[in-house]
Order: structure tokens, then C-alpha cells, then sequence
């Protein structure tokens, strides 16, 4: 009904645990989806990848393990992988993915960290932030949001419209390229 009173849409984002859910019933689901809309991009949550105990999932998505456009992953950012595309999903604050009153949002250098570690990995990241009950975003919020901008400003050409690789990423440096040209080295460290 949304799709084709409401659409088009870019994407659909699934988050769901189900247990009456099957791999069946998410594979039919994902090409009504497709065929409503063949552009759509749809996250391998559409799938049952929470009733095979797939939370953080190792695997990436493909037509005999999972129906979906690309994986998702929220405990840790996925390995390396130019095959399927990944999106690491991460709090920006430490208790909640939506607004909490007393909630303390996880330091700017940890969002960057994670930032550059998903772009070294051929991944994306998806930093939850919420409103306020009224609508409006926290200031502390909007802040810290404003920091993260100005570091993507001068460095956001390490992160935009890249690959990961040609390096593989370790726990020190990971690597990012655009096309055979422009590579960049980005060292991890808990320091902006």
C-alpha cells in the first residue's frame, strides 16, 4: 500500500523479530517489493536473519542465505567485503536509539572512528539520532552533529564516493580509494 499509494521510495529499512517470520515469506516479500518498484533498495532484514541468530551477521547477503540489497549489522562492523554492500547501525548516544532525556551521546572521536572503519571495509554507517517529544533535536545533539560536519568537511573526500580496500584494513590503518586514483590511508585512533 505505501509503495503504490505513497511511493516512489529509495529504500526500505527493516528491523524486525518476528518469530512467525520466515525465510520463505521474506524472499516472496522482498520480490512483491522489487516487482512494485525494481529500483528499491532493501536491507537483508526483510529476511529472517534475527530467528537464525544472525544479530550481528558474518555472512553477507546472497540469494541462497538472504533476500535483501545489502546486510546490516549492529554489534560490530562487519570484515572487509567489496562483494555486497554492508551498513554498520550505531547509537549516537550510549543508552537509546531514539531521544532519552538523560541519555550522554557517545563521544564525536567514536562516531568518526566508526565512520572511517565502515568506509575502510567497503561499508556505510547509520547513526541513529532521534527527536525530542516536541519535534525538535536536542542541542546537544545538534552540536556535536555540527563537529561532525566540520571533520567531513576537511576530510570527507577520504569517505565520499570511495571504496574500501585497496588495503585491507587492520587494527591500526585501513584505506580508502576512488576508482584507481586517490587513495587515501587512514590511520584509527581514539583521537580526533
Amino acid at each position: 500500500e505505501l509503495t503504490e499509494n505513497y511511493g516512489p521510495f529509495l529504500a526500505w529499512w527493516f528491523d524486525m523479530r518476528a518469530t512467525s517470520w520466515t525465510h520463505d515469506r521474506g524472499t516472496r516479500l522482498y520480490a512483491c517489493m522489487r516487482s512494485l518498484q525494481p529500483d528499491v533498495l532493501v536491507n537483508n532484514r526483510v529476511d529472517t536473519c534475527y530467528d537464525r541468530g544472525l544479530d550481528n551477521p558474518t555472512w553477507f547477503v546472497t540469494q541462497g542465505r538472504s533476500a535483501g540489497d545489502y546486510a546490516v549489522s549492529e554489534i560490530s562492523i562487519p570484515r572487509f567485503n567489496r562483494e555486497v554492500p554492508f551498513e554498520y547501525c550505531v547509537s549516537a548516544g550510549q543508552q537509546s536509539w531514539f531521544w532519552k532525556p538523560d541519555d550522554v551521546y557517545r563521544p564525536l572521536n567514536e562516531w568518526i572512528l566508526d565512520i572511517v572503519n565502515a568506509a575502510c571495509r567497503d561499508g556505510n554507517v547509520l547513526l541513529g539520532i532521534g527527536p525530542m517529544a516536541d519535534g525538535r533535536y536536542e542541542p546537544r545533539l545538534v552540536e556535536q552533529l555540527r563537529h561532525l560536519g566540520t571533520w567531513l568537511k576537511h576530510y570527507g573526500d577520504s569517505i565520499y564516493d570511495t571504496r574500501g580496500g585497496p588495503f585491507k584494513p587492520n587494527a591500526w590503518y585501513g584505506s580508502t580509494c576512488k576508482g584507481n586514483n586517490g587513495l587515501s590511508t587512514l590511520k584509527f585512533s581514539s583521537k580526533v
